[in-house]
């Protein structure tokens, strides 16, 4: 599963962690944040790590499809097996 994230202040919040947690339960998940300062945010990436199999952190530009498009490519070889 492809989860796509952008926040303004490159936070996380608790309920995108429980729906990701919930994910996690029926999925692999590649999580993209279209958030760069997020990169430097250790909590949110411990958070992150435990939760996902990809982390992709990219410039926010493209809109959400910019998002899915690194995603998908990113993850295309497991997405077609």
């Amino acid at each position: 599963m492809i989860y796509v994230h952008w926040d303004a202040r490159a936070c996380i919040r608790s309920d995108e962690i429980e729906q990701l947690r919930c994910y996690r339960r029926h999925a692999d998940l590649a999580f993209v944040t279209a958030c760069p300062a997020l990169a430097v945010c250790e909590h949110a990436l411990r958070q992150l790590r435990q939760l996902c199999d990809v982390i992709l952190i990219r410039e926010n530009e493209g809109y959400d499809f910019g998002s899915w498009k690194a995603g998908t490519r990113y993850c295309w070889n497991t997405i077609q097996q």
